[in-house]
């Protein structure tokens, strides 16, 4: 996690523009595999259209909760005004950074994670912001057509997503109008690494978290060319947590990337398997799991068992303050990545 001395001072700047918002522009609407979406212009930002919410993934809950994502169904002909960031996925904050580090690094944690409490499952959304003049003149056309940086935020898989306000591109593509910014949030922490012993035995102990980053690489080739940008021209952009995605997606993907270019900002695949603990007696979800009513089971009967827990259950354990019993109490790291080639090559194909 970096911090800089411009995107602290502009933080009051961004949080101040967000209050006083435009609606969506119903005259300009695009047809997307997700369903039709209108684009909205933030007043200080005019020259910058920004569709906040679009899903790219069925919600995963249920039966699809600690599974691959799925890409999401066309909902229908009604325009939807995407006039709002995503709500976050759901947040873990380990012991670390509970008291036990300096207040600056508290504080820089803070930062990074955005909007702490309004988070969900249902997350896997990404944000675009485009350059008015790409939408407006050059829709459908080849000639003209802009390239496309994929944002893939940090947070050490357990904290971050879109609504982290001194990583919003608005900023950036109103000065450039040369590009266009897709942000996209992945499941964190036990939702995206769960590293369940039930999924070690039926062979999909998975990075759910670098899937659902592949679904939505999936989506912006599928669409972003209805927006002006070229789906030929995609760099697949991480920092920390996400440079250490981006790195791993080239080893997970090699022969149909998608994407033409990836920038590694502080990180990569191999540097955190030093960070990692042993991941291959599955304890922290087994731990999760007796927290959550689910202890005492069989692999299989357990990851059935954390399927059905209620999804305020989960955060509440996630979220709970030092003493109160929760993941933090427990000292759960929640990032263990599984060690098998398995977790990486999920439908190399596709």
């Amino acid at each position: 996690m970096h911090l800089n001395f411009l995107a602290l001072v502009s933080l009051p700047l961004l949080a101040s523009a967000w209050t006083a918002s435009k609606y969506g522009d119903n005259s300009l609407s695009f047809n997307t595999s997700s369903g039709i979406f209108a684009p909205f212009f933030e007043p200080s930002y005019p020259d910058v259209a920004a569709f906040l919410d679009i899903p790219f993934a069925e919600t995963p809950v249920g039966d699809l909760r600690f599974a691959p994502p799925l890409a999401k169904k066309y909902p229908g002909d009604k325009v939807i005004q995407a006039t709002k960031l995503p709500r976050g996925c759901i947040q873990y904050v380990p012991l670390l950074l509970r008291g036990t580090v300096a207040d600056s690094l508290v504080s820089a944690a803070n930062f990074q994670r955005g909007d702490y409490a309004n988070t969900t499952e249902d997350c896997l959304r990404l944000s675009l912001f485009i350059p008015k003049n790409s939408i407006a003149e050059k829709k459908g056309a080849k000639d003209g057509r802009l390239p496309v940086v994929i944002w893939i935020h940090g947070g050490g898989y357990m904290i971050g997503g879109t609504n982290v306000p001194y990583q919003l591109a608005q900023p950036w593509v109103q000065r450039s109008q040369k590009h266009i910014v897709v942000q996209t949030q992945y499941r964190l922490n036990i939702f995206g690494l769960p590293n369940a012993a039930g999924l070690a035995k039926e062979g999909k102990n998975l990075n759910l978290a670098l899937l659902d980053q592949r679904l939505a690489v999936k989506w912006v080739r599928d669409n972003i060319a209805r927006f002006g940008g070229d789906p030929n021209r995609i760099t697949l952009w991480g920092e920390s947590a996400g440079a250490y995605a981006t790195d791993g997606y080239l080893f997970a993907w090699p022969h149909n990337p998608i994407v033409k270019g990836v920038i590694a900002d502080s990180g990569n695949a191999l540097a955190i398997e030093g960070s990692l603990g042993d991941a291959r007696n599955h304890s922290t979800f087994s731990i999760a799991a007796k927290h959550l009513g689910c202890g005492d089971l069989s692999p299989e009967k357990e990851l059935q068992c954390m399927k059905g827990v209620p999804e305020h259950k989960l955060k509440e354990y996630l979220q709970a303050e030092l003493g109160q019993g929760g993941a933090a109490d427990d000292g759960l790291g929640l990032i263990q990545i599984p060690n098998k080639r398995s977790s990486l090559d999920w439908n190399q194909h596709e």
